[in-house]
């Protein structure tokens, strides 16, 4: 089920592939403020996901800057569930939750967990 209401305040928004218009709208509906915009391609991200002292800066980072959630604009943006996967490994394990704006999924939420999955099945993202 969708969320109907977020008491989160700051996000990390981070952009798959150039849309953003899901997360525009969802951040005005629910008076997010915007911290910053990160690449999923940019080659610091990467550099994050590589090196294990540099994720743990980018936790301390976004824990002293106020940001409470991760938002991306969908779930469908991601080239295929090994993408997806990885990607919500990396934030779950810094300890951050992430939003999917289109879907409106929350995965702080063990239900929306279960939500992201189904769609992935339902949508036929590719694996592998």
């Amino acid at each position: 089920m969708a969320f109907k209401k977020l008491l989160y305040k700051k996000a990390l928004v981070v952009d798959v592939n150039g849309n953003l218009e899901h997360v525009s709208s969802l951040t005005k509906e629910f008076s997010i403020d915007i911290y910053s915009v990160f690449g999923i391609e940019d080659e610091e991200y990467k550099e994050v996901r590589r090196n294990f002292e540099l994720t743990l800066n980018l936790r301390e980072r976004l824990s002293e800057n106020n940001v409470d959630v991760i938002v991306v604009n969908s779930i469908s943006e991601f080239d295929n569930f090994e993408q997806l996967y990885s990607f919500v490994h990396f934030f779950s394990f810094i300890k951050f939750n992430i939003v999917f704006a289109k879907e409106r999924v929350d995965t702080g939420k063990k239900q929306s967990l279960f939500e992201v999955l189904r769609y992935v099945h339902a949508s036929n993202l590719k694996v592998g």
